[in-house]
């Protein structure tokens, strides 16, 4: 009797733990409902919008954009190049970072405030356009900058990063 309720409970046992792996074969594969048909209809998308609206200006021109203009030669170009380049230079600035505890210099990075002093010696020529841009800087760090600037007689503009 022992013998036939231990067989009974060991194939109990070994339907129980094969059942579940059978009843997961028999469901239907993972198939997508709309498989004939395109996710995206790019026909749909496109519609009837006119080509080169809001692109580059040359393609939304009709007509032969290849024909040549007064300035072919590039001469205009040179002498603009020279105004931007001359404006440039007499509107030269120096941006100082505060973030956190990192100070940068036109974006070079200060390990220190002295570091600062001496980057800025180097930097800095006067009438130079200053600006100090608190980006979420701590405050001590921030004051700690602003007066190394002082020492050194620079007038900054203060901005904050919004």
């Amino acid at each position: 009797m022992k013998k036939i309720t231990a067989a009974i409970l060991i194939v109990l046992m070994i339907a129980a733990s094969v059942m579940p792996a059978y009843a997961f074969t028999f469901r239907n594969a993972a198939t997508l409902k709309n498989a004939d048909k395109p996710f995206i209809d790019l026909g749909e998308l496109i519609g009837d919008s006119e080509m080169g609206q809001g692109g580059n200006a040359e393609t939304s021109l009709s007509g032969n954009t290849d024909r040549e203009t007064e300035d072919e030669d590039g001469a205009g170009d040179a002498e603009i190049m020279a105004d931007k380049l001359i404006e440039s230079i007499t509107k030269v600035e120096l941006v100082i970072t505060v973030h956190d505890r990192e100070v940068n210099v036109n974006g070079v990075k200060s390990a220190s405030m002295d570091s600062l002093r001496s980057n800025l010696k180097y930097n800095y020529k006067s009438g130079m356009e200053v600006k100090l841009i608190d980006d979420y800087a701590e405050y001590h760090t921030y004051s700690d900058v602003l007066e190394v600037i002082k020492e050194m007689n620079i007038s900054p503009t203060e901005v904050q990063r919004p």
